[in-house]
């Protein structure tokens, strides 16, 4: 009986139900829209035709109506329309400078504008479909009697009595309603897609033999349209990207445990395709808050059921408006996991924060052709110099963005490139911005002034970029903390102070964005502002209070040593040593450059403190040259040469000869001072050693011009005395006043030569 019932299903006639549906259309200023509202959403096609563009249905029988269509949008972007159903095509004329896009939204409804302008490079439906299949031929008419069946069933022989009455039936049936049977080719089809689903599954294990094939070279396969292979020297990454369509509970488990990249993948990474990136999917840019009306009314169906396709179709909406985080609210309230919901959730990131902490999506990704590429580097904070970029596929992804998305993301990309040095980049995303019209905010101004700060400005243009980060800096903007602190590594490069009010503006945005990665930047700025300002003690305490949040500590080192060779430098005598004394533990206990401490070591010593400098210095071991020479001079501030000789006793430098030099005239040892290469001493040490050994003619060749004179007048003295007269004549009158004159000059000549010379 079973077996007949079987039979009777696949002979009787059956009627196929077309889906009816009424084609909604509505006019925009930019592009006119068709809405076709299904069930459930159908496979479909859309691609370039003679006279238009066709859209066809894959799946299922429909009907659409077209009635109301030009009542409600003029014939202008849209001249025509016809629906086949015998191919299921919609065709649409259209003969404007226009392109078509189409999109499905949730609920079964798939949205098809004809918008104005030349297709951009990313447009999907330029291409022809490919063409029909011929329909098959007529079958004859389909004969059955129960004689013809039953021989199938030989243990059911005994049930023929029983439905004997079913011959007579059979045969009584008019021929015409057999001839009307209906081709079960797409029953069949629909058949054996479930039964190879259930045996992909491994549900059903097919009992088959299959024939040998003869041996042949395998073909490769062709990779799928969604994944785009390019081979990078960077990692292979996951690839639950590919476009798997989970169908049943099983495909959705083996979906969400797919491995990485095997292993004879190793060294290509798959890039993620534009159809996961392309803006033009996400809704119309022209009419933003309708594509967000729209998906937040079809985000439940008729029994308040949503799915996963109307909860990344309304983010999409949200993020192609630039709200990133009601998108990514939307996706978190619907606990919505999958593989391209986490991919949104990333852009949603990107959206508000100008990166996503979490970017691993798009882990090498860089160098990909395609939309991925900018998004790819958006998604981390900084860009690495060393990564390589496609720099093509990147500024034509951005120059194709909506300009309202190209003011969002244009500042935080181009500053990357900034960051990385390729300021050529950089000034392509920002030509980009400020072609269009309007103010493009002050993320992008700040962007324009740091791109500025790195050319070789005029002076005029670099007041320019400064007055344009002040501008931001004291406006209250979004952005003033970035433009304070890159206020202040502009004015610290060039070793400025900034005005008091920036600074103060500064300290209070610091305090404020404490323990934030913004506030660690402003802070380390802070450091070098304040020590450019000569505030050396609120330096210190800012350094030593951040100095646990610094993670590099080579940055650590630099802002120390910046605070202490300022100090050493620019510091006035009393400010100097008083903060060198009232913080003697701290420099012993602080990990200075050890050219730091010879800076400071060689101040005291010149100011004459001896001792600290030899607290400060902590000389290497064994002590450098330059630390040598640095103890040679303490110990002669002590006024012990014996001690400076022994520092320096190893050292045969112009300097050490000039140190010993000194040493021996302060011992007395005049001969060993003299005896030194002269060559290598400097003409006033030259001069001392000859004045103070009396060496008369050596002053002669080195001395000053009163030494010089001095000299003269000694080695030229009479060595007879002057001839004495009883009484006045006028030759002795003559001779008193040239003795008179003569002293006179000789005495102008000591006072210069005693003025010259300091007394030891």
């Amino acid at each position: 009986m079973k077996y007949l019932r079987i039979l009777l299903f696949c002979t009787v006639p059956l009627s196929a139900q077309a889906e009816d549906l009424v084609v909604q259309a509505g006019e925009h200023a930019s592009f006119t829209r068709l809405a076709l509202n299904f069930n459930s959403v159908p496979t479909w096609e859309m691609g370039r035709s003679n006279g238009g563009y066709e859209f066809r249905l894959t799946s299922g029988a429909h009907d659409l109506d077209l009635t109301n269509v030009f009542e409600r949008v003029p014939r202008e972007r849209i001249s025509g329309l016809d629906f086949d159903p015998e191919t299921n095509t919609l065709n649409i004329a259209s003969s404007c400078d226009c392109f078509a896009n189409a999109f499905e939204m949730s609920g079964g409804l798939i949205v098809i504008d004809i918008r104005d302008g030349t297709p951009p490079q990313t447009a999907l439906f330029e291409q022809s479909l490919p063409p029909l299949p011929a329909p098959r031929p007529a079958r004859a008419p389909m004969q059955a009697t129960l004689n013809s069946i039953l021989p199938l069933f030989p243990d059911d022989a005994d049930l023929i009595p029983q439905y004997q009455h079913i011959q007579s039936e059979l045969s009584a049936e008019p021929a015409e309603l057999l001839a009307n049977s209906i081709d079960l080719s797409e029953t069949r089809t629909a058949l054996l897609h479930e039964l190879s689903e259930a045996a992909a599954s491994n549900l059903l294990t097919p009992n088959i033999d299959l024939p040998e094939l003869p041996a042949s070279q395998p073909e490769l396969l062709t990779p799928t349209p969604e994944i785009e292979e390019v081979l990078i020297t960077e990692p292979p990454v996951a690839m639950a990207h590919i476009n798997f369509q989970a169908l049943n509970s099983i495909e959705r488990e083996v979906l969400s445990s797919m491995p990485g990249v095997p292993a004879e993948m190793e060294g290509v990474v798959s890039c993620i395709s534009d159809n996961f990136l392309s803006y033009e999917t996400w809704g119309d840019p022209g009419a933003l808050m309708d594509n967000i009306t729209l998906a937040r009314t079809s985000l439940t169906n008729e029994i308040d059921e949503t799915n996963e396709s109307s909860v990344q179709n309304l983010a999409k909406a949200y993020l192609l408006a630039g709200f990133g985080a009601e998108a990514r609210a939307v996706l978190d309230s619907f606990e919505n996991t999958s593989w391209e919901a986490n991919l949104l959730r990333t852009l949603a990131d990107i959206m508000e924060t100008g990166y996503a902490e979490d970017h691993s999506i798009f882990e090498a990704q860089h160098n990909c052709p395609g939309a991925v590429s900018m998004w790819s580097v958006l998604a981390q904070p900084t860009l690495d110099s060393s990564q390589a970029v496609d720099v093509s596929a990147l500024t034509n992804t951005f120059s194709g963005l909506p300009l309202h998305l190209r003011r969002l993301l244009g500042p935080p990309l181009s500053l990357r490139f900034i960051g990385a040095g390729d300021t050529d980049t950089a000034y392509a995303i920002q030509t980009a911005v400020s072609r269009a019209d309007g103010e493009h905010g002050d993320l992008f101004r700040l962007a324009e002034a740091e791109l500025d700060l790195t050319e070789d400005l005029s002076d005029a243009s670099m007041v320019e970029a400064e007055q344009e980060l002040s501008d931001i800096a004291s406006n209250g903007s979004d952005y003033a903390p970035e433009a304070l602190i890159s206020l202040m590594n502009l004015k610290n490069s060039q070793g400025l102070a900034v005005e008091e009010d920036v600074l103060e503006i500064a300290q209070a945005f610091a305090f404020e964005l404490q323990g934030d990665e913004l506030g660690h930047a402003m802070n380390q700025a802070l450091v070098e502002t304040l020590t450019n300002s000569l505030r050396f003690e609120d330096a210190f305490e800012l350094l030593s209070a951040i100095e646990p949040e610094i993670s590099d500590d080579t940055q650590t080192a630099l802002l120390w040593a910046h605070v202490f060779d300022k100090l050493t430098a620019s510091a006035v005598d009393i400010a100097f040593l008083d903060f060198v004394f009232q913080r003697s533990s701290d420099i012993d206990n602080l990990d200075l450059a050890q050219e730091t401490r010879r800076a400071m070591s060689s101040r005291l010593v010149h100011l004459g403190f001896p001792q600290k400098a030899r607290d400060v210095l902590k000389p290497s071991s064994p002590p450098t040259e330059v630390e040598l020479l640095i103890l040679a001079r303490a110990a002669l501030s002590e006024h012990n040469p014996t001690q400076a000789l022994a520092e320096i006793a190893s050292l045969v430098s112009a300097e050490a000869t000039v140190l010993r030099a000194e040493a021996y005239l302060r011992l007395g040892e005049f001969d060993r001072a003299s005896a030194l290469n002269q060559d290598a001493l400097p003409d006033t040490v030259q001069n001392h050693i000859a004045w103070i050994s009396n060496d008369l003619e050596q002053i002669t060749n080195v001395g000053t011009p009163q030494q010089i004179w001095a000299a003269t007048q000694l080695s030229e003295a009479p060595s007879t005395p002057l001839p004495v007269t009883q009484s006045p004549t006028e030759d002795g009158l003559r001779q008193a006043q040239t003795l008179i004159a003569g002293s006179q000059e000789v005495r102008s000549g000591i006072q210069a030569l005693l003025q010259e010379n300091t007394i030891d």
